[in-house]
């Protein structure tokens, strides 16, 4: 797959650095929290992200004490993702820092149904990936027009830094940080009853060609 191959090209060249996201999906939710995962149906990329190329470290960590051995040991891991925008489609890649291929994932914008290949991550969830990389990146407008009913979205603005806020009711549910350094844009995300965080480096941002 030619996504595949630019992002080892690139990783090759740049040597730069996302969420063990494969760990993400390593667990297996109970029924109550499994409802708070994916809150909001995917939506089409905005106007103003598509033909789009971002690469980006992730790094994961749980965030709950009571995690299974399987768990706690991919806690506080990083890989590289390669995010791919385009009207008709996402597709993502994601590749460890010793350069092993270890999942892929495409969405076409007029489906909900998401195609995931697993090479080195069993466990990769291209469903929640997604959902997690709109819920950081997509304007509050449009996503605000799809949360079903008993959920909210705000934003707030101070001093260089934002923050969006996802509830269900009066509880939040998860919480995105936002700051731009001189390095690029750092992303801090936390999906509470999950129980998992994400730490996210903008590597580059470039033109889909």
């Amino acid at each position: 797959m030619k996504l595949l191959s630019h992002l080892v090209k690139k990783y090759c060249i740049v040597m730069v650095s996302a969420v063990l996201l494969c760990a993400c999906s390593s667990f297996s939710p109970s029924k109550k929290s499994s409802v708070f995962l994916a809150i909001f149906p995917l939506q089409p990329v905005p106007q103003n992200l598509q033909n789009i190329v971002w690469l980006e470290k992730f790094t994961f960590s749980f965030i709950r004490s009571e995690q299974e051995n399987e768990r706690s040991a991919m806690a506080n891991e990083a890989m590289l993702l390669q995010t791919e925008l385009s009207t008709e489609a996402i597709n993502i890649a994601a590749m460890s820092f010793s350069g092993v291929p270890l999942a892929q994932a495409s969405w076409q914008t007029n489906s909900q149904n998401v195609t995931t290949q697993r090479f080195a991550a069993p466990y990769f969830n291209g469903q929640q990936v997604l959902h997690d990389l709109q819920a950081v990146n997509w304007p509050a407008a449009q996503l605000l027009k799809v949360l079903p009913k008993g959920y909210s979205l705000s934003e707030t603005s101070s001093a260089g830094k934002r923050t969006r806020r996802f509830y269900h009711k009066e509880q939040v549910i998860i919480i995105v940080h936002y700051q731009e350094t001189e390095q690029g844009l750092n992303i801090h995300f936390e999906h509470k009853l999950a129980g998992y965080q994400l730490t996210i480096s903008r590597l580059s941002e470039t033109t889909l060609v």
